[in-house]
């Protein structure tokens, strides 16, 4: 009978999503890491569970009858904890999941085997996201034991239930879209999984931002538009939900967050559908455009029309190659668009920031008008919330970038089969990680430079401190270090680039700042029940521990100036002083936490290498001396000395 019945599902499964996705469902169902993820998830909630009892006993054990509407206040307070942790957790999952969906296939250069079938684009497409999907889903589906033993506790309203499984169902549909899409336009995963990441974050941070300056526009058209615009957001979702959750109907915001999710995901797989078969790079190179005209639009769609320069090669080979050779996204008019959608998310709230200022400054206030501020002191805090914003939300997507390029640093020498010819050079172990190494450090001088702008306005406006942002500025490379060293140290080891980004980046989501909503439950309980002694303590351990994190130290480091340290008091004193403590010991532990994580790369590169022990006698390398004309670029035609 069970023989019969695994035919029959296995027949439907078949006629429905087709081939591809029998073969990924039973490779993903197949692989620990999804019983890990599964095991993880719910020990979690498990744990989450356990704290919320331990702050609530005292109101369920004083008595020998406990009132019901404790433990229906008690199911209530789980719920939304449990609905924040089951959205946050697949919100960081799914865009890692399914970005590699195609540029696996790419890779592994096996896209042109899938593509010589008689299976179209939609089945290809549909079967990879249907499989990584519903892997997802039991994610989802994992938590249900949980919520069901909240019947013993006066159960939970129905109506509840199903819309934040329905918003959390969609959120994985739309953001699995997403990875999909992503994948099909760009050729390598890690592009792919930064473009997945990114705009969400682009989305979440100018929907947030437009509906929140246009509270109190005066035209309609202009507020139902950023409405509409924002209706996707979960964060303006929650905060509209919260004012209409008394009514006994579905509340509109999250009909409006489903049909928005809806109509995207219906998008996205349909554009991916449509671009599988022409995502693959034709062989050789076209034709270089002539006119001026079309320069610029070879241009804008990001076509490479001519040979780069590279500067001649004098010494650190696999520096040079990682610096100057290692090619770009190759993403055309996707890397144009998501540079563009960067640039607004970045520079839009200040532009909006100086024009309130012209405006407030040359408009004489009415009578009886009062400003609380000066307009100049409310131009420099605006300005001053709007670097701390950038530099936090920029820079945990640069050390996110920064251990994807680390994860594919390595394993991404087996998917393009050029493994055989690094370990057969003549160059160390050592060596050719710290080229790696250098790479993905240097490798985000972009990012740099764009936070190097931001933080010049801020310095030139006088509404943040030079010191401040230099502070910053060297804590974020220490970081950039210790997540590039956690890429290098997953991706040596791995089978392909997929396992090293799928093993590293959740692991990078923890270490910046994940892990506080561990430490939130865990310090509600302990101050609910600890008293205000316990409480005092546990504020100054949450200073230090806060002190050591990346994503508060980005967020908070560039606030800090003689104006606040005036204002901060002798009670603020102590926590602050604690928090330094923690700063400077989270950096030392950093530091070493870096140099372990390098210690690991090296061992297994070595072990992969069959390296152990270098060749003896070794010749040394000695620097190149730079060749004449080394300044001019390379010509096949030019027939001047070399």
């Amino acid at each position: 009978m069970g023989d019969r019945l695994a035919a029959f599902v296995s027949a439907v499964t078949d006629r429905v999503f087709g081939p591809v996705f029998t073969l990924d469902a039973t490779r993903a169902g197949r692989r620990w890491s999804t019983f890990a993820l599964r095991w993880f998830y719910l020990l979690c909630l498990v744990f989450v569970l356990a704290i919320f009892f331990y702050a609530w006993r005292t109101d369920l054990n004083d008595a020998r009858t406990v009132d019901p509407n404790v433990l229906t206040r008690f199911a209530e307070n789980f719920f939304w904890v449990y609905s924040v942790t089951q959205f946050l957790l697949v919100a960081a999952v799914t865009p890692g999941v399914t970005a590699g969906a195609i540029t696996d296939e790419k890779e592994r250069k096996t896209l042109h085997f899938l593509l010589a079938t008689d299976l179209s684009g939609r089945e290809i497409v549909f079967g990879k996201l249907a499989a990584r999907v519903g892997a997802l889903m039991t994610l989802v589906l994992a938590g249900l034991p949980v919520i069901a033993i909240m019947q013993f506790f006066g159960g939970i309203e129905p109506r509840l239930l199903l819309v934040a499984v329905g918003m959390t169902t969609v959120s994985v549909v739309s953001l699995a879209a997403l990875g999909v899409v992503a994948s099909v336009l760009l050729p390598r995963t890690r592009d792919a999984i930064m473009l997945a990441y990114g705009l969400p974050v682009v989305y979440v941070w100018l929907s947030l931002w437009a509906w929140s300056d246009t509270q109190f526009a005066t035209d309609p058209a202009l507020a139902e538009a950023v409405r509409l615009f924002a209706c996707g957001n979960p964060f303006v979702a929650a905060r509209e939900m919260a004012r209409t959750l008394n009514v006994d109907t579905f509340p509109a915001p999250a009909v409006w967050y489903v049909g928005f999710h809806t109509a995207f995901a219906v998008a996205a797989i349909a554009v991916a559908a449509a671009r599988v078969r022409g995502s693959v790079r034709s062989e050789g190179a076209a034709a270089a455009p002539r006119s001026a005209a079309a320069r610029f639009l070879a241009w804008v769609m990001g076509r490479r029309t001519n040979a780069r320069w590279h500067p001649p090669l004098r010494g650190e080979p696999v520096r040079w190659r990682e610096l100057h050779v290692e090619p770009g996204s190759g993403s055309g008019v996707v890397q144009r668009v998501f540079a563009v959608a960067v640039l607004s998310c970045v520079f839009l709230p200040f532009l909006n920031i100086a024009a309130q200022f012209l405006l407030t400054t040359f408009d004489e206030p009415s009578s009886g008008q009062r400003y609380w501020r000066s307009p100049l002191e409310e131009f420099r805090s605006s300005t001053k919330v709007w670097v701390c914003t950038v530099t936090c939300l920029f820079g945990l997507l640069v050390l996110l970038r920064t251990t994807v390029r680390g994860a594919s640093a390595v394993a991404g020498e087996r998917d393009r089969d050029t493994w055989v010819s690094l370990v057969c050079t003549p160059l160390t172990v050592r060596e050719i990680l710290n080229g790696k190494w250098y790479g993905c450090v240097l490798g985000q001088k972009d990012a740099f430079l764009l936070l190097g702008v931001v933080w010049g306005i801020g310095v030139a406006t006088v509404s943040v401190n030079l010191v401040s942002i230099a502070l910053t500025a060297g804590a974020l490379v220490v970081y950039m270090n210790v997540f590039a060293a956690l890429g290098l140290s997953a991706s040596a080891p791995a089978r392909n680039s997929r396992a090293a980004i799928g093993k590293s980046v959740p692991l990078a989501l923890l270490l910046v700042g994940g892990y506080w909503f561990f430490l939130s439950c865990c310090c509600a309980g302990i101050g609910i029940s600890g008293g205000s002694g316990m409480g005092e303590a546990l504020g100054y351990g949450v200073a230090f521990v806060a002190g050591a994190t990346p994503a508060v130290v980005l967020g908070g480091l560039p606030a800090l100036d003689t104006e606040w340290f005036r204002d901060l008091g002798t009670h603020g004193s102590s926590f602050f002083v604690s928090a330094v403590t923690g700063w400077v010991v989270g950096l030392a532990g950093w530091t070493a936490l870096a140099l372990y994580w390098r210690e690991q790369a090296h061992d297994g590169f070595a072990q992969e290498a069959n390296r152990l022990h270098e060749l003896p006698g070794t010749r040394p390398r000695l620097t190149r001396t730079e060749p004449r004309g080394a300044d001019r670029p390379d010509r096949w035609s030019d027939p001047g000395p070399t």
